[in-house]
C-alpha cells in the first residue's frame, strides 16, 4: 500500500485496488497522511465498483470508520442497499 501512496503523492496518479476492503485500506491510509483528495478518490472508486457483494461489507466499514468516511459515501451505500434489496 505504501507503494500506491508514493505513487499518489509523487505523480498524482494511482492504480486503485479492486478489490474493496484493500481500497477501504488504501483510503484509511491516505487518511492517516491528511490526504483528502486521495480518500475521496477512493470513495469514488468504491461508488463506481460498488456491487450486491460488496455493499454489506462497505456498509459495515463505513459505520465503524464513520469519522473517516464522508457523509455522502456512506448515504450513498445505504441507498444502493436500499435500492437492490427493498422489496
Amino acid at each position: 500500500m505504501v507503494d500506491l501512496l508514493l505513487s499518489w503523492v509523487y505523480s498524482g496518479k494511482v492504480a486503485f485496488p479492486e478489490d474493496h476492503n484493500l481500497c477501504f485500506e488504501f483510503l484509511l491510509l491516505a487518511d492517516e497522511f491528511f490526504l483528502e483528495d486521495l480518500k475521496r478518490k477512493c470513495e469514488e472508486k468504491m461508488e463506481f465498483t460498488i456491487s450486491e457483494n460488496s455493499v454489506t461489507d462497505l456498509l459495515i466499514l463505513s459505520y465503524r470508520f464513520r469519522k473517516v468516511i464522508s457523509e455522502s459515501f456512506f448515504e450513498f451505500c445505504i441507498q444502493f442497499f436500499v435500492d437492490r434489496f427493498h422489496k
